[in-house]
């Protein structure tokens, strides 16, 4: 028997419904109230389309996780990189290089992606920082013995 496209789509939300249950840490009992605000007991007997507004609603929740890991990622790169520059560090002039280096207005507006960004740049600068410190304090010994 041939699968219409409908059917496939259905299967790949269906599927997909049930990452995303997991991934926000959702239980048996509450995944039973939503498939019972719908009316019906099970995923397969969802549409296509309450499946879709279900995955958005589902991926908003675990959207909204991800960036506060990225946003304290982004805190903790910042801070590390401060530290090793030996300047003062806070969180207000953590989120304020933050704002500043990505271009927006408001530290919780920066999205996943950029924070992304942020995170890796400013860990790139504690290596450079730390590599840099290294060179120094080599040359800085070999100086000494040649004295």
């Amino acid at each position: 028997m041939k699968q219409t496209f409908e059917d496939q789509e259905k299967k790949r939300l269906i599927k997909k419904f049930h990452v995303l249950l997991s991934k926000a840490g959702i239980d048996n009992d509450t995944k039973a109230s939503m498939l019972w605000s719908y009316g019906v007991d099970t995923s397969k007997d969802l549409s296509c389309e309450e499946l879709i507004e279900l995955c958005g609603r589902l991926q908003n929740m675990t959207c909204k996780d991800e960036s506060d890991v990225w946003r304290k990622r982004v805190i903790a790169s910042i801070d590390g990189y401060l530290k090793l520059a030996g300047q003062e560090r806070n969180i207000d002039i953590i989120k304020a290089i933050a704002v500043r280096a990505s271009g927006f207005d408001n530290f919780n507006s920066i999205p996943v992606s950029r924070l992304r960004n942020l995170y890796y740049a400013f860990r790139d600068k504690q290596e450079d920082i730390k590599n840099v410190n290294m060179i120094i304090s080599a040359n800085m010994h070999t100086m000494k013995t040649l004295n």
